[in-house]
């Protein structure tokens, strides 16, 4: 729901996302279903750290969208933060290792289904495998696409950073509030 209110907002958000909480959903769904002491510990692990997670990316969104208001670039009903791009990029360097240790993580809860399915019941069996595909194709959609946002997030920074279009928005600045200046005398 987060990710359609977004896309009606006119966020730019990635498609995978979207399909990710599908997939998440279908996921936890046959979890729930499937109780296994075996893989309950590591579970709960995985959900610890992926809390964690979301509690970081949580305080990046809400301190990108607060420097936009503080700059007045956005108003108090926008739900995303587009447009801040210098300092949510360093921000973004920082979380990206928590990430890709969570995708990695999901991985493992793959690999890990994946070694105690022929142990489980010939009925539940195919349950498991399903969890573990599951797994896998978050995980590597996932990785597939924070790949993709930390390049295209790269190439602005280093294009916003670059001398030349730093000279032409500086000048752009100042003949914009000199023109303001000029106006009101």
């Amino acid at each position: 729901m987060k990710e359609s209110i977004l896309i009606a907002n006119g966020s730019r958000i990635r498609t995978w996302w979207q399909v990710q909480h599908y997939l998440d959903i279908l996921l936890y769904a046959f979890l729930l279903i499937r109780a296994d002491g075996d893989f309950s510990i590591q579970f709960s692990l995985y959900i610890f750290y992926m809390s964690g997670c979301q509690v970081l990316q949580f305080y990046y969104q809400a301190g990108s969208l607060y420097k936009l208001r503080a700059l007045g670039r956005a108003t108090h009903m926008e739900v995303s933060a587009e447009g801040l791009r210098v300092k949510t990029y360093a921000d973004l360097q920082f979380l990206t290792p928590f990430f890709i240790l969570i995708y990695i993580f999901q991985s493992y809860n793959g690999y890990t289904l994946w070694y105690l399915a022929p142990n489980t019941r010939e009925d539940e069996r195919w349950e498991v495998y399903m969890c573990c595909l599951l797994f896998i194709t978050i995980s590597l959609g996932n990785l597939v696409t924070l790949i993709q946002v930390v390049i295209l997030k790269h190439q602005i920074h280093k294009l916003v950073k670059s001398p030349e279009l730093m000279r032409r928005n500086l000048s752009n600045s100042l003949l914009s509030s000199l023109g303001k200046e000029i106006k009101k005398q």
